[in-house]
């Protein structure tokens, strides 16, 4: 009873992660399922969430995600695109998501991490295949590390040390309106400070 109630709290999650990623729930394989996504970098996102989700139900799920021509039998799909992502799923350890070679190559620039896992053989699929693994995130995500003889993206023409001067310099490109009033407003206060007369001090005895 209690193996039960955890597969129908599963299988809602799934249905319910998959539709948020835009995507559908093909079917159900007793323990596993088959879903299409219109894009692969929801597959993996979905996936990622799918494992997660179940780790907090204390089952350690495995995904395989792979890209490809599918052939459309009614409600169903099927075709080799099919048959290789269930075989990347296959290799793929306790809550990991495995991706096939050609989904790595789609998503450069989303955001995604990878790390190899070498060419494996899946089986009924000729030659060899290289798989990998999704990551937290793709690295050099986050803070730009300057690389040696650069141009400055910000600046081309001048170097950039100070993080002050850098994000003077996002604020001048992201929103020039306010870039202009702090400069009218400091323009304003030295020509109030060169107006203002001065106080003379005599020597103290």
């Amino acid at each position: 009873r209690r193996w039960r109630e955890l597969l129908e709290s599963h299988d809602a999650s799934v249905r319910r992660l998959v539709d948020a990623h835009g995507g559908r729930v093909v079917k159900s394989l007793g323990d596993g399922y088959l879903a299409t996504f219109d894009g692969p970098a929801k597959a993996i996102r979905c996936a990622r969430a799918l494992a997660e989700d179940a780790e907090s139900l204390g089952i350690p799920i495995r995904a395989g995600v792979h890209t490809g021509e599918c052939e459309v039998m009614g409600e169903d799909v099927g075709g080799m695109a099919v048959h290789i992502a269930a075989r990347v799923m296959a290799e793929a350890g306790p809550s990991e998501v495995l991706v096939s070679s050609a989904v790595r190559d789609l998503v450069v620039g989303a955001g995604i991490g990878f790390e190899e896992r070498g060419s494996h053989e899946l089986k009924g699929v000729p030659g060899r295949w290289g798989l990998l693994a999704v990551t937290e995130k793709e690295p050099g995500e986050g803070a730009r590390a300057a690389v040696p003889g650069e141009p400055d993206r910000l600046a081309p023409n001048h170097e950039v040390s100070k993080p002050g001067d850098r994000m003077a310099l996002r604020i001048a490109r992201s929103a020039p309106s306010v870039a202009r009033l702090v400069g009218r407003v400091a323009t304003r206060r030295a020509r109030h400070a060169r107006e203002e007369p001065g106080r003379a001090t005599a020597p103290q005895r």
